[in-house]
């Protein structure tokens, strides 16, 4: 799990947090698990100058990854795990 991470839980079913990184930049996602949206559930990860991403499937009931230390290693993350199912 991410050491530096800040969540919450909404009422809808859906997490928002933010991801802290080693370089020092804060990184907005949104999670929304296959048990609350039919699918494999996605996750999106905003950065701070504007660049998104997502993420189809990983995680299932929350968001659980590493430590990171930048955007460009989140990136490398995303394209290996893009479209598994947890």
């Amino acid at each position: 799990m991410h050491k530096s991470r800040s969540r919450k839980p909404l009422p809808n079913g859906m997490e928002i947090g933010l991801l802290h990184l080693s370089d020092g930049t804060n990184v907005k996602y949104w999670f929304i698990s296959r048990h609350v949206q039919p699918g494999r559930g996605i996750t999106r990860f905003d950065s701070v100058d504007g660049r998104s991403a997502y993420l189809h499937g990983c995680f299932c009931c929350e968001v659980s990854v590493p430590e990171f230390k930048d955007w460009s290693e989140l990136q490398n993350y995303i394209a290996k795990w893009d479209g598994s199912t947890p």
